[in-house]
């Protein structure tokens, strides 16, 4: 009996505890994270009693929770990919209804700006349009603001959900925490309480809402959270630590946050966040809120540039060139919140250009002409590109003339031109020295169109002329050489009528003129007895070296004359009878003076008052200091050089072969002493200090030997020379304690420490063993003959026929010399293969290239339907000579960026004036380049509307992409929940079927306990 009601009383006891958890299941029915429980029994151990087992009952193994590892992870990947799309759907969407609205979006901004630039065209005087122009533009510049101020909104409500997000997260890893804690006290997953277990899990499933979660766990259901790809990597909980993590704005812009693990312990960037709430906000920001900002500063800053550009190549309603029509605030949070109109004067709208082209009335092509400038971006910016050919003056040589200063350049054989530098227009009194040169090299100077300013002719050199002349060192496209402006000042003097009786040209009677003789004949006459007008003082007083025929004009004469500043005098003519003489034009490159070979100025010291400031200058006689002359065994040939210029004749060999002495030089040069109103002086000269003397040491000069033995100081030394001379030199000391050893007639000077001249051995002037050769020192009054004051430099210039190096041989340096400003932009280059120093003196700076344009009339001539000429309308300069490329015509001509367009092929005979534009109010071309802006590709390839509405079709494609991969994942998630709801979740159908079974169950246990009972009752109550 007391088996039975053992069995009755276990079974009792088990299914009351199913009982229970049927209950408990019930009542959790709603409970969120709640897991299904259930009872698992197990029979007991039978029992054996003969040879017959008999069962003893049941008990309850344990509770289970009803839970599947791969079923719960799923649901929590599904979860974190889902919550991630929802940021991206709701603030797209935001972004898209601001950017794409009719009363938000840019382009209805836009497009009332270029209608009112349209409007304007029409009537550029008027001040109501100037002022609707004015309106429309502070309209765009406010439509960019208001953007940009809805962008800051999002931007900041984003930021709030961050770090919310990042808060809640925070919360969840410490609760984790706590958890783990709870669960180690057990030792298996089994062992742990349920409810703890689900806490777990639904703390898990929270946080995966947020970012995707990499999991571990332990024997004992503790779990290992990371953020990462891996479970080492981005760790948040571990055991019962949790670490902290943190949205970081970036200092240098408000618009990014960074994700920061453990940001008040070892800070490391949190970078493997890839879904949940986190990833789909910072996805949001990066990919359509930065994108979207940037893309609308971006464009702010495009269209503020491009109308500042073409507003600033336009002349405002005062006639002023236009000043920037857009500017930024520099403390604004963004470009485009900062833009704003930078001008409220209507008159200050820049309606006409700048630039102006006027087709001649005769013009017989009927094309019409449009003129632009390109504005190229400012030297040593990001934006500019790199000078064309060599690198500016400054950059290459140093502000500093001496030889010891220069830059070594070597010239290669095969390739006889090096380029040097580039000298910008602008610059002011540019000397270029050329030492240590080989024979046959030269300095040359070019405009950038192929015009020689200065150096030796390249016209009959083609070897020499490609290898100076190509793109790559800097030439303008289609460039062409000419010598016509080459190292001379050039005047043009026209003759027109017929003469009567004999005609006089500067005060002399022009040979063999006549009456009836026309000014062609007249001027052919000119040129045949120049040598007799040359002579005469009118001539020499204007400095004037030669006279010619214009090659294009057979009654014009060119006058060549010293090239210096001022003249000694004006070049003065009179009519004749029947013959009239006009002064033409200044035939030098715009007027420029330039000089090719050694000069020395006229020196002018400050005079300074007692105030010590300057009141005035006293002047000193210009000198030209030689150098020591080269060893040379021959001599100069005639027409070789030139004095202030007059040619030099031949400067001819000693006839026994000797080497040529400074004395000869110095003769040479005075023959022509008269004419040049120069007077040279040889002289040799060695100055020394006293300290470098070597007493006591053996010393022979020119084959006499010098007794040193009693020189103890440079007295004695002096002493001791000056007793053993001959007479061919002599020695002194000076004021200052300086020794001079120096001769009469400047001969060389032969020093040695023995009788051989070869001698290494040191001698007591403490100087190598040689010979010291003169030197030849020019020298110029400040008056002439006649009292006349003479202000300008000595020069002495090379012919065709001279070089550099003839110059080096008399001891003189060869420079480029131009005196005052540089009116173009030049190249300097060395041709002639070998190696020489260049050095360099200069002052000034660049000037601004477009108003130097703007106050340089121009005039485009075609000679040919081809062939067109640049003429600079001031001076008569022919600036260049090209060939129009055939089927171009937008632009069809570029000069120093001046572009000249046509709408048809010009014509032979065609002209086309260009000039810098003065009427602000009766010029509409710059406003119709401002209207073109509306349809000119600004942005890669779009237009500034296209730009725009693209970027917003691109974020409404990145919105519908983000709701239907919402749409697709909230599938996926459902199919994850049912999976656990399968199999966790809480069916009351199924828990009434239970309760119905375990009570039965419970009810029948109950009855054999009752049965039992009975039964032992009914025992005891036997007799």
């Amino acid at each position: 009996m007391s088996d039975v009601a053992g069995i009755a009383g276990n079974a009792v006891i088990a299914y009351q505890s199913a009982l229970s958890t049927v209950s408990n299941n019930i009542a959790n029915v709603a409970t969120d994270g709640y897991s299904r429980q259930s009872v698992s029994m197990s029979a007991l151990p039978v029992a054996q009693q003969g040879g017959l087992f008999f069962g003893t009952g049941v008990a309850v193994e344990n509770i289970q929770r009803q839970y599947n590892a791969f079923i719960e992870s799923n649901l929590r990947d599904t979860n974190s990919d889902l919550a991630s799309q929802g940021p991206m759907v709701t603030y797209a969407n935001r972004v898209i209804d601001v950017m794409g609205g009719q009363t938000m979006g840019l382009n209805t901004a836009l497009d009332q700006y270029f209608t009112s630039a349209r409007a304007l065209s029409v009537d550029p005087s008027s001040s109501i349009l100037r002022s609707s122009f004015v309106r429309d533009a502070e309209s765009v510049a406010q439509r960019f603001g208001q953007l940009s101020g809805q962008l800051d909104l999002i931007q900041d409500e984003t930021k709030n959900t961050l770090d919310n997000t990042v808060s809640q997260m925070n919360t969840l890893t410490k609760q984790l925490a706590l958890v783990n804690g709870q669960l180690t006290k057990q030792r298996t997953e089994a062992a742990q309480p349920p409810d703890l277990l689900d806490q777990r899990d639904s703390l898990l499933r929270k946080l995966s809402g947020f970012a995707h979660v990499t999991t571990s766990f332990s024997m004992n259901g503790t779990v290992t959270v990371s953020l990462g790809a891996s479970i080492t990597k981005d760790v948040v909980v571990e055991a019962n630590k949790s670490i902290d993590i943190a949205a970081i704005s970036d200092g240098t812009s408000s618009g990014k946050v960074s994700l920061m693990l453990d940001p008040y312990g070892k800070p490391s960037a949190l970078t493997g966040v890839t879904s949940g709430t986190l990833a789909g906000l910072m996805s949001f920001r990066d990919q359509v809120l930065g994108s979207t900002r940037s893309a609308l500063d971006g464009l702010a800053k495009t269209f503020a540039n491009e109308s500042n550009a073409v507003h600033q190549q336009g002349i405002d309603g005062y006639g002023n060139p236009g000043l920037a029509l857009f500017s930024f605030n520099p403390s604004a949070s963004s470009v485009a919140g900062g833009i704003q109109v930078a001008l409220e004067d209507p008159m200050l709208v820049a309606a006409a250009a700048q630039f102006r082209v006027i087709e001649a009335s005769n013009n017989t092509s009927g094309t019409n002409a449009s003129v632009s400038f390109d504005e190229a971006p400012a030297p040593g910016t990001a934006a500019a590109p790199p000078p064309a050919g060599p690198a500016p003056l400054q950059q290459m040589l140093v502000n500093n003339s001496h030889p010891s200063a220069a830059r070594t350049f070597n010239v290669s054989g095969s390739v006889p031109a090096t380029p040097i530098a580039s000298i910008a227009n602008g610059m002011q009194d540019v000397a270029i020295y050329l030492d240590n040169m080989q024979p046959g090299q030269q300095l040359q100077i070019l405009t950038r169109d192929g015009r020689q300013i200065l150096g030796q002719s390249m016209a009959n050199d083609s070897t020499t002329l490609d290898a100076v002349m190509n793109d790559y060192n800097g030439f303008a496209l289609g460039a062409t050489y000419s010598d016509r402006y080459l190292n001379a000042a050039k005047q043009s003097v026209q003759l027109s009528g017929t003469a009567i009786g004999a005609q006089s040209f500067l005060g002399i009677e022009i040979p063999d003129s006549t009456t009836g003789d026309t000014a062609a004949a007249t001027a052919a006459r000119v040129v045949a007895g120049k040598d007799s007008i040359l002579a005469g003082d009118a001539a020499l007083a204007a400095g004037i070296t030669d006279i010619s025929l214009d090659p294009n004009d057979d009654t014009r004469l060119i006058i060549t004359s010293n090239p210096t500043t001022p003249a000694r005098s004006p070049l003065a003519l009179t009519t004749g009878a029947g013959i009239s003489f006009g002064l033409g034009k200044n035939l030098s490159y715009k007027g420029m003076t330039v000089f090719y070979g050694a000069q020395a100025q006229v020196q002018m010291q400050p005079v300074y008052d007692s105030n010590d400031k300057v009141s005035g200058y006293t002047p000193f006689p210009a000198v030209l200091q030689g150098d020591r002359l080269q060893a040379m065994s021959g001599g100069i040939a005639a027409n070789t050089l030139t004095l202030n210029g007059i040619a030099l004749g031949a400067l001819d060999a000693p006839a026994d072969g000797t080497t040529l002495q400074a004395g000869a030089v110095a003769d040479w040069i005075n023959t022509l002493s008269t004419q040049t109103g120069v007077t040279a002086t040889a002289v040799n000269e060695i100055r020394l200090d006293a300290s470098q003397l070597k007493y006591g040491m053996p010393l022979v000069i020119n084959g006499t030997t010098i007794d040193t033995s009693a020189a103890t100081s440079a007295a004695g030394l002096v002493n001791a020379i000056n007793a053993s001379s001959d007479g061919s030199f002599s020695a002194k000391t000076t004021s200052n304690g300086d020794f001079v050893l120096t001769n009469a007639d400047g001969s060389d000077i032969t020093l040695s420490a023995t009788s051989s001249a070869v001698s290494n051995s040191t001698n007591a002037l403490g100087l190598s063993s040689g010979t010291y050769r003169g030197q030849v020192s020019l020298t110029q009054p400040l008056t002439d003959a006649d009292d006349v004051a003479i202000s300008k430099p000595i020069q002495l210039g090379l012919t065709s026929d001279g070089t550099p190096h003839d110059l080096a041989q008399l001891g003189f340096r060869t420079g480029a010399f131009i005196n005052g400003a540089v009116k173009d932009d030049l190249l300097v280059f060395v041709t002639g293969a070998g190696i020489a120093s260049v050095s360099a003196s200069y002052a000034g700076k660049a000037v601004d290239a477009k108003q130097n344009l703007r106050n340089n009339p121009m005039q485009v001539e075609f000679l040919s339907d081809t062939e067109y000429t640049i003429t600079d309308t001031g001076t008569g300069t022919l600036l260049a000579q090209r060939t129009l490329v055939a089927g171009v015509l937008d632009p069809g001509i570029s000069y120093q960026g001046l572009n000249l367009s046509f709408t048809a092929p010009p014509k032979f005979g065609d002209v086309f004036s260009l000039d810098g534009n003065q009427d602000g109010i009766g010029n509409n071309d710059n406003m119709l380049a401002m209207a073109a802006l509306e349809t000119k590709t600004v942005v890669g390839n779009k237009t500034l509307s296209n730009a725009y509405i693209d970027h917003v079709n691109e974020m409404g494609n990145i919105a519908r992409q983000a709701t239907i991969a919402q749409t697709a994942l909230t599938v996926v998630h459902d199919q994850a929940v049912s999976s656990r709801d399968a199999l966790s979740g809480v069916s009351l159908d199924k828990e009434a079927a239970d309760l119905i079974r375990y009570q039965q169950a419970y009810q029948s246990a109950a009855k054999v306990l009752q049965v039992a009972s009975q039964l032992f009752d009914s025992i005891l109550q036997v007799r």
